[in-house]
């Protein structure tokens, strides 16, 4: 079960659950992304580098994951010289002194496309949980837009609904 109450980083859940958390780097560059991520990072176009980070997460050596992180590179600046292969939180709270604090994340579900299927050791079709999510600061102020892919025959997604009193 994915707890979908509490914010934190993928390598804390996978610890939490008695997994061996692991990750392959396949890609990590400085760019402008599509519009609407810029929008969501409250970059423009004239301040619009981007750390584009892409990775792959495995639990126990199983694919488990496909996650696309976008970080405005002025609150990472040298991003690219740090260890991406853990956790992305830790590293922006150890390195950068920044905390995450809140998360607004839309999850949706939807057939794996070829690519996803061959990353993740899947057939093309498979359930998968798509989910986008802006995390900030205790200021309110977005920090990373993610964009990941989860395998939809390794979790299940956990919410606590609260009546009205």
């Amino acid at each position: 079960e994915l707890d979908l109450n509490k914010l934190c980083s993928t390598t804390e859940d996978m610890r939490a659950r008695g997994w061996e958390p692991s990750t392959i780097v396949l890609g990590l560059e400085k760019g402008s992304p599509r519009p609407h991520v810029r929008y969501k990072l409250g970059v423009g176009d004239e301040d619009g580098c981007v750390w584009m980070l892409h990775r792959l997460r495995l639990a126990n050596d199983e694919p488990v994951s496909l996650q696309w992180s976008y970080i405005p590179c002025a609150l990472a600046p040298d991003l690219d010289t740090h260890d991406l292969t853990g956790s992305l939180y830790y590293v922006l709270k150890n390195e950068y002194g920044i905390e995450l604090k809140t998360a607004d994340q839309v999850i949706r579900t939807r057939g794996a496309t070829l690519e996803e299927a061959q990353a993740l050791e899947i057939s093309e079709g498979d359930a998968v949980f798509a989910i986008e999510r802006v995390t900030c600061d205790p200021r309110g102020a977005p920090v990373e837009h993610l964009d990941a892919v989860w395998r939809g025959d390794r979790y299940d997604l956990h919410v606590r609904l609260m009546g009205s009193e």
